[in-house]
């Protein structure tokens, strides 16, 4: 399975640099290597194609789940996760359409940016 486009299926080496040296979000789905997993690919396209200006797009599949299940405590496929700056900012599980992941970036940003806002806050008074 090869990334569409905007949409860029990770291999172990650029997980790791993803995850350490993004300063970019990144919604980062966790799928299966069968026709169900090049349907959510074909909806990452999508996302990518409507969102990529703010988040990255990116997915692994199976054989990198273990680089990612503990720290993002992943219980099932398909999950997508916003992460940023190598956070965990929220996580959808299961089957979703393209609006519902659009939706699920747009209000993990949004949730995203008040945390740091209210960080920044905190940390200068």
């Amino acid at each position: 399975m090869a990334g569409t486009g905007l949409v860029m299926h990770l291999d172990g080496y650029l997980l790791k640099e993803a995850l350490e040296t993004e300063d970019s979000p990144i919604l980062l789905a966790c799928i299966r290597d069968d026709q169900p997993g090049h349907d959510i690919v074909q909806s990452l396209g999508s996302v990518a194609s409507q969102a990529g200006e703010v988040v990255r797009v990116c997915y692994i599949t199976e054989e990198l789940f273990s680089c990612v299940k503990d720290r993002f405590c992943i219980v099932g496929t398909p999950t997508f996760l916003l992460i940023h700056k190598g956070r965990l900012v929220d996580r959808l599980l299961g089957k979703a359409t393209t609006l519902q992941i659009l939706r699920f970036v747009s209000t993990g940003l949004a949730r995203g940016a008040l945390t740091n806002s209210q960080h920044e806050r905190t940390n200068n008074p």
